[in-house]
C-alpha cells in the first residue's frame, strides 16, 4: 500500500518591517536651552553670579568687554571669546568674579552643549544709595544721589525685596521730575509692606538698577499700620 505524503505547506508570508526614515544629511543638532535668569549679588570685594543650572550642558558666565552688547537670549554664539573672559565657576548655578573697579559691568550666561547659546544678561551697577528714606503725607521721600535721575521702587508684602526686579514683587520707575511733581513716590495701601529703593543708571539707552539696597534705602510697614508719617 503506498505511503501517504503530506502536501507541502505554503510559503510563509514575508514579515513587514518598518523602514527607518532617512536622516537628512544637513540635520542640525538640538540647540541647548538658554539660561533664563542671571542675578548679580555683590559680596564684599567679589560678585556672586547666580543662575539656574541647565538640564543639559554647562554654563559659562562671561564679563563683556566695554562697548560689546549682550546677544539676544536664544542666539547661537559662533565665537564666544568675543564676549570676554569666562568668570570662574564655583559650582552648579554659581560663578564668582572680583568686584569691578568701574561703576558698570555687564555679564552674560552662555549654555554650552556642542552649540553655544546666549541666555540672560545682568549688570553690576555701582551708584550711591538714596538717603533719608521716610514716609511723608502718604508719599515716600528721600535724598537723591548726585547725578542720579531715575530710581526703581520695589515692594512686596511677604518679605523684603532683594532685587529691583522680582517676580513676586511690584516695581515702579520714578524719575526725579515725576518725584518733584508728585511730592514723592506713592505707595499702595496694602499692609504689611516691605519697600526698597534702587537707584539706576542708563547705559546705551538701557536702564540698569543697582544690585542691592542698604538698610537706609528700605522701609517696612507692618500689618495694621496706617498711612501716618514714618521715619
Amino acid at each position: 500500500m503506498p505511503l501517504s505524503v503530506p502536501a507541502p505547506s505554503p510559503p510563509a508570508a514575508p514579515v513587514s518591517r518598518p523602514v527607518p526614515s532617512p536622516v537628512p544629511s544637513d540635520a542640525s543638532p538640538i540647540e541647548p536651552a538658554p539660561v533664563p535668569s542671571l542675578v548679580v549679588l555683590p559680596t564684599g570685594a567679589r560678585l556672586r553670579l547666580v543662575f539656574p543650572p541647565p538640564a543639559r550642558g554647562h554654563v559659562e558666565v562671561r564679563r563683556l568687554p566695554d562697548g560689546v552688547a549682550a546677544p539676544e537670549p536664544g542666539t547661537v554664539v559662533a565665537d564666544p571669546d568675543r564676549l570676554g573672559d569666562v568668570v570662574p565657576r564655583m559650582g552648579p548655578g554659581l560663578a564668582m568674579d572680583r568686584r569691578p573697579s568701574a561703576p558698570y559691568a555687564l555679564y552674560v550666561a552662555l549654555t554650552v552643549d556642542g552649540a553655544v547659546v546666549a541666555g540672560a544678561a545682568a549688570a553690576y551697577v555701582d551708584v550711591p544709595p538714596v538717603t533719608g528714606l521716610h514716609l511723608q503725607d502718604d508719599r515716600l521721600r528721600w535724598q537723591w544721589p548726585p547725578g542720579c535721575t531715575e530710581v526703581l521702587v520695589t515692594w512686596r508684602g511677604d518679605e523684603p525685596p532683594q532685587h529691583a526686579h522680582e517676580p513676586q514683587g511690584t516695581t515702579r520707575k520714578i524719575t526725579n521730575t515725576r518725584y518733584e511733581i508728585d511730592g514723592g513716590a506713592p505707595l499702595p495701601p496694602e499692609r504689611p509692606l516691605h519697600v526698597a529703593v534702587f537707584p539706576a543708571t542708563r547705559v546705551r539707552g538701557t536702564l540698569h538698577p543697582v544690585n542691592d539696597a542698604p538698610a537706609g534705602a528700605r522701609l517696612e510697614f507692618p500689618a495694621g499700620s496706617g498711612h501716618s508719617d514714618a521715619d
